[in-house]
């Protein structure tokens, strides 16, 4: 390999920065001569998670939210199919059809008696669904289905500790 001299790195240097600034200087003039488009990028979703309507991209917490239109386009029908297009929750019927247990980000309830209730709050209509068995409903009228991961008993007090 052959020593490279300072006045030859610096002409290199100088023309690759040269070559960079380049390439941005014809690009507003581009930007310009496209039409401007209104439609496209993301869709607006409101969640009510914090208690109120809320944009879903303004709010600082870590949430999933699926719309009634997502629902009925991923076949939805019950609530075991919620949670396989949610990420970090799973719902499963370990001691048979009446019995469930949800996990969010891996925070779950191992004593599967049924009554005992969840570390992940459940809530239907802004009701509490203290018990795992509550579960057992189609969902053939849910506006949407929100997952807030994490602990969230600031705003919904106990049993909420995997999350909502």
């Amino acid at each position: 390999m052959q020593p490279v001299s300072p006045r030859a790195l610096r002409f290199h240097v100088a023309v690759l920065a040269a070559a960079g600034l380049a390439s941005f200087a014809g690009e507003p003039m581009a930007r310009a001569q496209q039409p401007a488009t209104t439609s496209g990028g993301l869709e607006e979703v409101i969640v009510t998670a914090q208690k109120r309507e809320q944009n879903l991209q303004d709010i600082g917490i870590a949430m999933s939210a699926i719309s009634a239109a997502d629902l009925t386009d991923l076949g939805v029908v019950g609530a075991t199919d919620i949670t396989k297009s949610m990420p970090a929750v799973v719902l499963t019927q370990p001691n048979g059809p009446s019995s469930f247990s949800l996990a969010i980000r891996g925070v779950v309830q191992n004593d599967f008696a049924d009554h005992q209730e969840s570390p992940a709050a459940i809530y239907v209509d802004d009701v509490y669904v203290s018990q795992m068995v509550g579960l057992a409903f189609s969902v053939f009228d849910v506006d949407r289905v929100e997952v807030l991961r994490g602990p969230q008993g600031t705003l919904f007090g106990r049993n909420a500790t995997g999350g909502l």
